[in-house]
């Protein structure tokens, strides 16, 4: 072990006493100590290709290689360090409580884009931050992020994402959405290419219809007013989606993707519990309870 690492340590938490043993213990054998705050993280999980994930603080990349963290969790810094023990999971390194990594909302979009990553499943470059981490990290943003970007805030069917200009305009958003939808958020790469996107539905195995999705504006949600119609998926659409679908831990899904200027597949996001309206729709006769139980029998 070259480095060992604490989350949200201190020499006044009610661990002092054990730290400045630790802190004794690695001087002895010459290891590294270094005590990072949750806060001011910056992941930076990559495209699952090109770029590699990594974690910034104040601008700078974490050596986390043979390296061990210990989290302790406090206020409101357990997504974050669910994040983070998530991500060092994909990774291979080493860190305390494996539960951490399922301490908060598994099935979120920033949690399912590191899953995704981790496979090296095609997306658009993905950084996820706390309000600080975003003032700590501001220019690793600037510097590695192509602008315009796509800012998501926790919410569903289109609601509190933004097509961005600038870190000042992240911040713009910031403060018109409540601190509870923004204990940790996405900035995201826009895919250029389509102007549409494309949703597929599946239940465990079981492919039930896809959907493009285009609308007169940035989003696509056919709940904010997109036009929908029936898609057939390519079979490189449906090889990636059902290798989304395998890393997710959902049986009942949408996976949502769009084609970029390149023809490949791009996964977006994945949807936990998906409406089927559009779907319906442009299905007739789209029995999707039936599908379900018949995947079950």
């Amino acid at each position: 072990m070259k480095t060992f690492y604490t989350i949200n340590f201190s020499e006044s938490n009610p661990k002092k006493e054990l730290l400045r043993e630790l802190k004794a213990a690695l001087l002895g054998k010459n290891i590294d100590y270094k005590n990072i705050k949750s806060e001011d993280v910056l992941v930076d999980i990559g495209d699952g290709v090109v770029h590699s994930p990594k974690i910034i603080v104040n601008n700078s990349c974490v050596d986390i290689e043979d390296a061990y963290f210990w989290f302790r969790s406090k206020g409101n810094s357990r997504r974050m360090i669910s994040v983070i023990a998530s991500l060092l999971d994909t990774l291979g390194v080493a860190f305390s409580d494996p539960f951490k990594k399922y301490a908060s909302k598994i099935h979120s979009k920033p949690m399912q884009a590191i899953r995704l990553s981790g496979a090296n499943i095609r997306i658009p470059r993905t950084l996820i931050s706390t309000v600080l981490g975003l003032t700590a990290n501001e220019q690793y943003i600037k510097d590695n992020m192509i602008f315009p970007v796509v800012f998501k805030a926790d919410g569903s069917q289109g609601r509190n994402v933004w097509k961005v200009n600038s870190v000042e305009d992240i911040k713009h958003r910031l403060s018109q959405v409540s601190e509870k939808r923004t204990e940790i958020f996405v900035i995201q790469e826009v895919v250029t290419g389509a102007d549409y996107d494309i949703r597929a539905l599946f239940f465990k195995d079981k492919f039930i219809g896809a959907i493009r999705r285009q609308g007169s504006g940035f989003l696509n949600n056919y709940s904010q007013g997109g036009n929908v119609e029936k898609y057939t998926l390519t079979s490189e659409e449906m090889a990636i989606c059902q290798e989304a679908k395998a890393v997710s831990l959902l049986d009942y899904i949408g996976v949502d993707f769009m084609v970029d200027s390149k023809g490949r597949p791009v996964i977006i996001e994945l949807q936990n519990g998906p409406g089927s309206s559009a779907m319906r729709i442009t299905h007739p006769g789209l029995n999707i309870g039936e599908s379900i139980v018949d995947s079950l029998t």
